[in-house]
């Protein structure tokens, strides 16, 4: 109820401002690029001539537009976006027939647990049109989108915590199974993914492993 709370206490209060992440094209978008910044300075202290892929969650897209078009300007990082293959919004629009092709029936919208993607509205637990405007201009430079099923995240979370001792949330869980299939592809190749937040904001998920207590 936090956003149709807030939405009340703006209409109500002329001196309340919401930066509104989701929609804004600027400041998200110049912090994301600051970021990718220190990212190109990290790696030309640690030796790092070269960033083969960035993989991103299509969620409102302010790292894909700021870290990865930073990246793939400056290194020709090739860009990668992941999606739930619950709910493969922005696939369907990008590769028609193409999900068709892959797994032998039509597309689905239904609920996933891929927080921010998949067009997916949590309170109303229903699809949105809404389209994220970073998500969409960053399309069209996409080498790919990776589809990623919640038994598949779900298994990458666990091993994530096992062998890395790393508690993430489950979008970057997803990324990271889309960046193990871009080494099985090629392997050798230099991949970046970003580990958006941690696991204990989603304790309330039903079915994530959580690996606490």
């Amino acid at each position: 109820g936090i956003i149709t709370k807030l939405k009340s206490e703006l209409d109500v209060d002329p001196k309340l401002w919401c930066p509104n992440h989701a929609a804004d094209t600027k400041y998200s978008v110049e912090g994301m690029t600051a970021l990718g910044k220190e990212l190109l300075d990290d790696f030309a202290r640690q030796g790092v001539q070269r960033v083969d892929y960035y993989v991103s969650a299509l969620g409102n897209g302010s790292s894909l537009r700021g870290v990865g078009a930073l990246l793939r300007d400056q290194l020709g990082t090739r860009l990668v976006g992941v999606e739930p293959l619950e709910c493969p919004t922005n696939f369907v629009a990008c590769y028609p027939g193409r999900f068709e092709e892959k797994y032998r029936r039509p597309p689905t919208h239904s609920r996933h647990e891929l927080i921010g993607t998949g067009a997916w509205d949590y309170e109303a637990d229903a699809r949105v049109e809404f389209e994220f405007p970073n998500t969409q201009h960053m399309l069209s430079q996409l080498d790919g989108i990776e589809l990623v099923e919640g038994s598949e995240w779900r298994a990458a979370s666990q091993e994530l915590q096992d062998e890395y001792q790393q508690f993430v949330g489950s979008t970057s869980a997803a990324c990271f199974v889309a960046g193990k299939r871009i080494l099985e592809r090629e392997p050798g190749a230099n991949v970046l993914l970003m580990f958006y937040d941690p696991l204990w904001k989603y304790l309330n998920l039903q079915g994530v492993e959580t690996g606490f207590g």
